[in-house]
């Protein structure tokens, strides 16, 4: 059964009618949807609206829909081979939904010949197909912003200028501007994404993300012989609601809850350290949870296929060997051996520190307490048992 995951829940779809011929009053629209709370509604969404009363046809063409149900989703997800399908959906039950959602809705009608219109229509309808409609999602490169763009841009039969006001920056602070500096999602990011991320992308690249794809549409001029033209002849909204900031005004941030949750490593840290002691339950809480995100971060880098996992340097101080030294650090006749890890650590989570403050890759401020906390439980394990079979 196909489930709406991106968009719009669960809701009925509806197929659009095959072999119809368009009539003159026929109206195609870029849909442009304002992010949401939800986690995959956060980066707003896309879709392709072809209007024609005489024809009884109002359709929303939906680019983000996966079938949760299919064989290992969450293995396929994690290694980033998810397939999307092309749906489409009643121009009423997708406005519905982003009503229901209170999402900002707006609309771009296209001045498209006729031609153009039946041709991008034809070209739907192809896609749509059972052999066509499924894809290999990309977050960067192919997802259901890029793939509305590219459709009308292939079924344009003048020249299309792209006028947009670009202002250079990265992928990582797009991503801001959509979850916020200070909030949990950031925070997830930031680990699993590397230093490609903080490399400057071209003005293009910024229809991944669909309110940028509506600028994009919105600023296109359209060049042939007998002149020039924008693109969209109208833009218009469709529901309006306030738009909801990424950021939590909360005292539960990562800053906060990282800079307590060191503060109370550190005071721990010192308490054993002065009293002789060594709690070695601290240590496998803290390693261990440090090394399966290492282990995550790992296994992103080196064998998924998501964009922008790769050279991340948070595997510095996210060592996946922390797994090991956990798991091991119970039996007190290893613990000799384990400092020489430990030592290691320690070195690694200062160049992570470096890597941090000099911005040779861009990191979540909250990392740094985490690192100094990690790095203290480093030293002290090294400490207090290097030359020591205790």
């Amino acid at each position: 059964m196909r489930k709406l995951t991106l968009i719009i829940g669960l809701c009925v779809s509806v197929f659009a009618s095959a072999n119809v011929t368009l009539s003159d009053s026929a109206k195609i629209s870029l849909l442009t949807c304002e992010p949401g709370t939800a986690v995959y509604a956060r980066f707003g969404h896309s879709a392709i609206r072809v209007c024609d009363l005489e024809n009884n046809l109002d359709y929303a063409y939906n680019y983000g829909i996966f079938d949760f149900s299919s064989k290992f989703f969450l293995a396929r997800f994690i290694q980033g081979a998810t397939d999307y399908m092309l749906e489409p959906f009643s121009m009423e039950y997708f406005y519905e939904s982003y009503v229901a959602r209170h999402s900002t809705v707006y609309e771009q009608t296209l001045d498209l010949s006729k031609e153009e219109k039946q041709a991008l229509y034809d070209a739907l309808e192809t896609n749509y197909l059972p052999e066509n409609r499924v894809y290999r999602y990309n977050f960067i490169y192919d997802n259901c912003a890029t793939r509305p763009f590219y459709m009308i841009m292939k079924h344009l039969t003048q020249s299309p200028i792209i006028t947009f006001d670009y202002k250079p920056t990265t992928y990582r602070n797009i991503v801001e501007e959509y979850t916020g500096r200070n909030t949990w999602l950031r925070f997830g990011i930031d680990i699993l994404i590397g230093r490609e991320a903080d490399e400057r992308i071209t003005a293009e690249s910024l229809i991944a993300f669909p309110l940028y794809t509506m600028k994009t549409v919105g600023s296109i001029v359209l060049e042939s012989d007998s002149g020039s033209k924008p693109l969209v002849s109208e833009a218009k909204t469709l529901c309006t609601f306030p738009l909801i900031s990424a950021e939590e005004k909360t005292l539960f941030n990562p800053q906060v809850i990282c800079c307590l949750i060191m503060i109370l490593v550190v005071f721990l840290s010192y308490f054993s350290w002065k009293n002789k002691s060594y709690f070695a339950w601290l240590d496998f809480i803290l390693f261990l949870v440090s090394g399966l995100l290492g282990l995550i971060v790992f296994y992103l880098t080196f064998f998924s296929s998501h964009p922008l996992v790769d050279y991340n340097l948070n595997l510095l101080w996210m060592n996946p060997l922390q797994l090991l030294f956990a798991l091991l650090l119970f039996k007190t006749s290893l613990r000799r051996h384990l400092s020489y890890f430990a030592l290691f650590n320690t070195f690694t989570i200062l160049l992570a520190i470096i890597v941090l403050v000099t911005r040779f890759q861009v990191m979540n401020a909250a990392f740094l307490p985490l690192m100094a906390m990690m790095l203290v439980r480093s030293i002290l394990f090294y400490q207090m048992n290097n030359g020591s079979n205790e």
